[in-house]
């Protein structure tokens, strides 16, 4: 990675808590040697890095030019996968086969659906199980497993928090329309 003379200068700018922090810390070390001096001194090094990289790497560009943008077709095909394979939604996946980093990709999809990857996928399952739900032959269990859910407690709580009733409070409420 080529940084610019400006991005160089402004790394060693102290307003940075997180460099700030690291380079007091190895000037103690230096002025007070212990121990393991240096495997500390090494490990600040490494922070020092990580910082650089985190301040001025790709991923942090806000003009989200790495990587391919999420358009309607590809959301429309998100819920479709959803809609197929509930639960088996995986973000770090979904983030990889963009060739961008999980932590890019949310801020991509965020930019694009107006909401994190995971409350869309929420969302959408949540959408699935309405659906299902209108089946009275099947389970509530049997939507939750379908929906993705590990077991009924847990779709319960996340229907409650989007719905503002239970699963089969819902599903009373249609019998009586």
């Amino acid at each position: 990675m080529e940084l610019s003379d400006r991005q160089l200068r402004d790394t060693i700018d102290m307003r940075n808590p997180h460099v700030r922090a690291l380079l007091l810390r190895a000037q103690q070390e230096m002025m007070a040697p212990g121990l393991c001096s240096q495997l500390i001194l090494d490990s600040i090094s490494m922070g020092l890095a990580a910082e650089i990289v985190q301040q001025f790497g790709p991923e942090t560009r806000s003009d989200f030019s790495r990587g391919p943008a999420l358009d309607q077709r590809y959301l429309a095909s998100l819920v479709a996968h959803i809609r197929e394979q509930p639960g088996k939604v995986e973000i770090a996946q979904l983030a990889m086969e963009r060739g961008v980093s999980v932590r890019h990709y949310e801020r991509l999809f965020r930019a694009a659906a107006g909401e994190s990857p995971a409350a869309f996928c929420r969302r959408h399952m949540l959408a699935l199980a309405k659906d299902l739900l209108m089946n009275r032959s099947l389970l509530v269990k049997e939507i939750a497993y379908r929906c993705g859910f590990a077991n009924t407690a847990s779709f319960s709580v996340a229907f409650r928090q989007m719905e503002g009733c239970s699963p089969q409070q819902f599903r009373d409420r249609l019998l009586i329309h």
